[in-house]
């Protein structure tokens, strides 16, 4: 009996550590709307990911011109070299886009990049209305050079 109350004392244990390291936050980060949080997450992934002053990007065009305008300059400042076609660069697409869209509540959506070398890479955003700040958690990241 005491070797069953031992064994049942260990697996709660074990139980218990992998409840702590799963609920472990990853990545959650608030940015000053004027700090331009998507395109900062972005090139912070990438640069994460690939050596800056050794890599050519290429940005799939963008509907937003503005966003894709302040994307490839984060990408320049941040040290990358930007191709205006795919042909020796490594090709980046990007969604931005909201889940929701009731103004008065939280705002929730998500960042998704996939890379031509393979790199996948998810965030989810929520904005309060009214407020200048996002809040990004990690969701995924997959792939490697």
């Amino acid at each position: 009996m005491e070797l069953i109350k031992n064994k049942i004392c260990e697996i709660l244990f074990i139980l218990s550590l992998l409840l702590l390291t799963s609920c472990a936050k990853q990545g959650n980060t608030s940015f000053a709307l004027s700090n331009s949080p998507f395109y900062n997450v972005i090139i912070d992934q990438l640069s994460e990911t690939y050596v800056p002053a050794r890599t050519t990007l290429y940005f799939i065009k963008s509907k937003n011109k503005h966003f894709a305008e302040a994307l490839e300059d984060s990408a320049r400042k941040a040290g990358f070299g930007i191709s205006q076609t795919e042909k020796g660069a490594i090709s980046v697409k990007y969604i931005i886009d909201r889940i929701n869209s009731n103004k008065e509540e939280i705002e929730v959506g998500y960042i998704f990049i996939e890379t031509s070398t393979g790199l996948r890479f998810t965030r989810k955003y929520a904005h309060e209305a009214g407020s200048n700040l996002y809040t990004l958690d990690y969701i995924s990241t997959e792939g490697q050079l």
